[in-house]
């Protein structure tokens, strides 16, 4: 009785293929998520506590491609107490609410420049100053904060580089095959 078997492998050369492709992309890509962390570091480069961001392109086996942008000191602390990344959250994602700020020890004042206060960003085209007010010393217990929206710095930076990667990987691809 004859005895068949069948041997089922994925030619090598589909595996070196694939391995270019990974190889090709990885190369394009780290230098366009470069360009995203400096972007990012321009938009938050007056913060008393800077945030680190750090970039990673992961590929798997097959074409899936996982561009990342991590915040390495998420937890933080500001001077007002809370984390660098609520911060970050509340002045590009979610904006904050109209709310009371009030002095922390009891019969304490608040101390602020009084006028009114526009935000400057890199982006808004102005030139990226203090954004202080020039009006004069103020002492408060409490003050009514009007809340803001979110800034949308991020959304814009998001949409350059969504494009930039977009042709990054093309160009991945592209050079792979060329190396046959």
């Amino acid at each position: 009785m004859p005895i068949s078997f069948k041997v089922i492998r994925r030619h090598s050369v589909a595996n070196l293929q694939m391995k270019r492709i990974r190889d090709e992309t990885v190369k394009a890509v780290q230098p366009v998520l470069g360009k995203y962390v400096s972007e990012r570091k321009k938009i938050t480069d007056r913060f008393s506590t800077r945030p680190e961001y750090e970039a990673k392109v992961n590929v798997r086996e097959g074409a899936d491609i996982t561009a990342l942008i991590l915040l390495k000191n998420r937890g933080a602390k500001t001077r007002g107490g809370i984390t660098l990344a609520t911060l970050l959250n509340w002045l590009f994602k979610t904006g904050t609410r109209a709310h009371i700020i009030r002095a922390k020890k009891p019969g304490g004042r608040l101390a602020f420049q009084g006028g009114s206060y526009n935000r400057i960003t890199p982006l808004s085209g102005t030139n990226p100053g203090s954004g202080k007010s020039g009006g004069a010393l103020v002492f408060r217990h409490s003050v009514s904060h009007p809340g803001f929206a979110p800034s949308p710095a991020l959304d814009i930076i998001d949409k350059k580089l969504d494009r930039a990667l977009e042709t990054a990987m093309y160009r991945a691809v592209d050079n792979a095959f060329r190396q046959q």
